[in-house]
């Protein structure tokens, strides 16, 4: 009987284990619940820098938030300390110059982690338009005070002010311009003046004289005949001294 129960046991020690364990790490896991959407205006177009936030209903923390980018998007995660818990979860959405929106929607922790998907359209708010102001006047009637400066439009139009414009009015201060600071006007650099150096008398330079060139001794006329003749006499007196 005792070798019998033997396998019971390591079963059964190892079933715990593995209980034990998966216990263990599902109390790490986080369980969480997702929101995400876009945030547009009425045209359609997304809206860059809302504000969404995620509050619980019941106690009236913020559990997360989100600023959009330029596509409109945001995500935004919730966590919860228990798997199955749920919260009732009010998500605004909201921008300067629009008006806030809000949905209210329940959210449940759980792994993996649900999501949900809101998307909200905000509307612009218009710039107020300046109603004029009403006024009776003395005789009776009703005058009108467009800018509402104390002025009527009619008494305004009569002295040459604007009856639009608040800060124009009868023996309203003139507004003071500031007259603009006179610029240093450059000092102007002197230019030198170059004294010319004078020249010095140099020394004459002497004409050179020029050197007569001597003419040649005319020869004396005949001088080629004689010497001719001198030549003929000698070959005669050789011509007869071989006939000899």
């Amino acid at each position: 009987m005792m070798k019998s129960s033997k396998p019971i046991i390591v079963v059964s020690l190892a079933v715990l284990a593995i209980i034990s364990v998966i216990s263990i790490v599902s109390s790490q896991l986080p369980y969480e619940s997702i929101v995400n959407g876009y945030v547009k205006d009425v045209a359609g177009k997304p809206i860059n820098g809302s504000l969404v936030r995620v509050i619980n209903e019941s106690s009236g923390v913020e559990v997360g938030n989100c600023t959009t980018g330029p596509d409109g998007l945001y995500v935004i995660k919730v966590d919860f300390p228990s798997v199955g818990m749920t919260m009732t979860a009010n998500i605004t959405a909201s921008k300067e110059g629009y008006y806030t929106n809000y949905t209210i929607t329940t959210l449940t922790g759980s792994l993996p982690p649900e999501t949900k998907t809101i998307n909200f359209t905000l509307k612009e708010i218009p710039t107020p338009t300046p109603t004029p102001t009403y006024r009776r006047a003395p005789g009776g009637g009703v005058t009108v005070d467009s800018d509402g400066d104390g002025y009527s439009d009619s008494y305004e139009i009569r002295m040459g002010t604007d009856p639009h414009d608040p800060k124009s009015y009868p023996g309203a201060p003139t507004p003071v311009t500031p007259s603009p600071s006179p610029s240093p006007s450059p000092t102007p650099t002197p230019t030198p003046i170059l004294t010319p150096t004078p020249t010095l008398p140099g020394t004459p330079t002497p004409t050179p004289t020029p050197t007569p060139t001597p003419s040649p001794s005319p020869t004396p006329p005949g001088f080629e005949a004689i010497f001719a003749v001198a030549c003929l006499l000698a070959i005669a007196y050789l011509v007869l001294r071989r006939r000899k």
